[in-house]
């Protein structure tokens, strides 16, 4: 999982995104917008050529986390029974750009906020 917002294959999440019934038209501008994405490696001032990726979302962008997150959801954790539920709520596997927070059962909990 390190690296994970590098790794979201553009073409896999636009099919994730068609299957979920997407306008065509999002859909378009999301293709335009990732088949355009080139970039440049600084290195001590220096700059390499720009080539072209076919993976990522925008880190920092402000839809970035909402298509990683439809990109993860193939996981199906809930349907598949794995993950946390912590107070009634289902939390699957929390992570965000190269931070993951991993949850396992304890025997010990807090029956009221002032036992913490």
């Amino acid at each position: 999982m390190s690296k994970a917002f590098d790794r979201v294959d553009h073409f896999a999440l636009l099919q994730l995104l068609i299957d979920r019934h997407l306008h065509k038209n999002i859909i378009g501008v999301l293709h335009d917008w990732y088949v355009r994405c080139f970039v440049s490696v600084r290195w001590r001032g220096s700059y390499s050529y720009w080539f072209h990726t076919l993976a990522g979302v925008r880190q920092g962008g402000i839809l970035s986390p909402l298509l990683f997150v439809v990109y993860m959801d193939v996981l199906r954790l809930r349907q598949r029974g794995l993950g946390c539920k912590l107070f009634d709520t289902f939390y699957g596997c929390l992570l965000y750009a190269d931070d993951i927070l991993l949850l396992a059962h304890c025997e010990w909990y807090a029956t009221d906020v002032r036992d913490l």
